[in-house]
């Protein structure tokens, strides 16, 4: 009964359009719609890392690199350079007793350091 209403509604419909032309249009669509193949490879999250720490020792003036080096092994895994801006040099410390710890060892000469292994004029040390 549904059928002969469509028929009925759309007279011509069927004749023009055969069951071959629905079918090309489906496979033609199929085409379309095929997945692509997924990259596997690390080179993608890779470079977007190596660019990221390539940004941040530029931002630092060099100081990431040296770090590790410059400071006693508990302060320097718990607190990084962050920024150099106007002299300024900004770094972040993971909680409050690294800051502490931190602050304690800049104003004990480390300070003189830490000025001295950044490739740009330091005038100011911020912790954050």
């Amino acid at each position: 009964m549904l059928n002969q209403q469509r028929e009925q509604a759309t007279p011509g419909l069927r004749s023009c359009m055969g069951r071959g032309s629905w079918m090309s249009q489906i496979e033609r669509l199929r085409r379309f719609r095929t997945p692509r193949a997924m990259d596997l490879s690390m080179d993608r999250a890779l470079g977007a890392e190596e660019k990221r720490l390539k940004k941040q020792t530029r931002v630092v003036g060099g100081l990431g690199e040296k770090w590790e080096e410059i400071l006693p092994p508990e302060l320097a895994l718990s607190s990084a350079p962050e920024r150099l801006s106007g002299g300024v040099l900004t770094i972040r410390t993971a909680d409050s007793a690294a800051r502490f710890a931190l602050d304690r060892w800049l104003r004990s000469g480390g300070e003189q350091l830490v000025k001295g292994a950044c490739a740009t004029s330091v005038v100011r040390i911020r912790l954050v």
